[in-house]
């Protein structure tokens, strides 16, 4: 590129429908086009649907088509692709786009890792992943962590120097993410969004609400779950054992999530394992109090009595415990909502997030 704007290269895994992908439309929506310009790399490949959701039409969006496997081959296309684009700063996005960076050895290029959680409750014990992470950060000049957790992780779990750590929060768009005035229905609605995965467990959210259907003869409870993903039949296969078919429904992937969310009441995330979730602050911005187990970045997002629930993870007596004063208790309900919101706003703003991006790559690209 001949302009004068620095320019950063982000790799991904994929560019489709997911935390860390819409943490990436919102920064690049948000950055000055005048100061910057962006290519996406896709290791694999991209959802062009979700790819119209970026505003800034002249962003290059290449994908490598890398086969599964071990195989490095893809990194020789990748270092042609960085010679011919010529990058000022390299950003990989998440573990399976770290040892993207080797492609940029010895090429005139800063070099940022972004930590964005944990694919399994196991994933951060692994010790494969902690070798690659300290084999690769001589190379990085800086790291990118969304929670406190992410923080201590890497200074104290791989010895990564305190220095190059840099957190920042995921932010929300407080604009779009708003509260509206609900009526008096007959059903309390809860919802989860994310991916069908073993991590977020949406199976004890299911077996929950069996309890408090069967057991506390609660009828008047709907559980939405949003997203798509492996564990869809586990999760059918659930509810029609315990006979939840009225009560509990999958939803798909939708790209209404936010109207979805101002219809709730609730919003729970019951994840073995979690970094800074979006959905957690898009709840918090349309003040819906949220209960979440009480791992990673839950804990540092859900003030616990104020703007919602903790509750131990993958523990359905205490998921149970947590929902029932929100199910008894309307006044409750908004009483907490209205802190969510005013916390969302006051502390996880998305024009924050997008300055905290700004200043470090201008900073990492200028550091001698």
């Amino acid at each position: 590129m001949n302009d004068q704007r620095l320019h950063v290269m982000h790799i991904l895994h994929r560019f489709a429908m997911g935390g860390l992908e819409n943490g990436l439309v919102n920064l690049i929506n948000r950055l000055p086009n005048e100061r910057f310009c962006h290519t996406i790399v896709c290791l694999t490949d991209f959802d062009a649907d979700f790819a119209q959701r970026l505003n800034n039409t002249d962003v290059n969006i290449i994908s490598l088509h890398k086969p599964s496997g071990r195989s490095l081959k893809y990194l020789i296309a990748l270092r042609q692709l960085m010679r011919d684009k010529r990058p000022h700063i390299v950003h990989s996005r998440g573990l399976a786009a770290l040892e993207a960076q080797l492609a940029s050895v010895l090429l005139p290029i800063r070099r940022i890792h972004g930590e964005h959680g944990w694919d399994s409750a196991s994933a951060k014990h692994n010790k494969k992943y902690q070798l690659l992470r300290k084999l690769l950060s001589p190379l990085i000049n800086g790291f990118v962590v969304l929670s406190k957790e992410g923080d201590e992780y890497l200074r104290d779990g791989i010895g990564i120097n305190p220095n190059k750590i840099n957190l920042i929060c995921n932010g929300v768009d407080t604009d779009k993410f708003v509260p509206t005035a609900k009526g008096l229905t007959d059903k309390l609605i809860i919802t989860t969004v994310g991916r069908l995965a073993s991590v977020k467990n949406q199976q004890l959210l299911i077996e929950a609400m069996a309890k408090l259907v069967h057991h506390k003869q609660l009828h008047n409870i709907e559980l939405r779950i949003v997203g798509e993903g492996e564990c869809r039949d586990v999760l059918e296969e659930k509810i029609t054992q315990l006979k939840l078919s009225s009560h509990c429904f999958l939803l798909g992937e939708r790209d209404d999530v936010s109207a979805l969310l101002v219809q709730s009441d609730l919003f729970v995330l019951p994840s073995f394992a979690e970094g800074i979730s979006n959905t957690i602050l898009e709840s918090m911005a349309c003040g819906i109090p949220v209960v979440a187990s009480s791992v990673g970045g839950n804990v540092e997002l859900v003030a616990d009595g104020l703007t919602g629930a903790l509750f131990e993870s993958d523990n359905v007596d205490s998921l149970v415990n947590a929902l029932l004063p929100y199910l008894e208790r309307p006044s409750l309900r908004q009483s907490h909502g209205n802190n969510a919101r005013q916390r969302g706003v006051q502390n996880f703003s998305l024009n924050k997030m997008v300055d905290c991006y700004q200043q470090l790559y201008f900073r990492i690209n200028t550091a001698i």
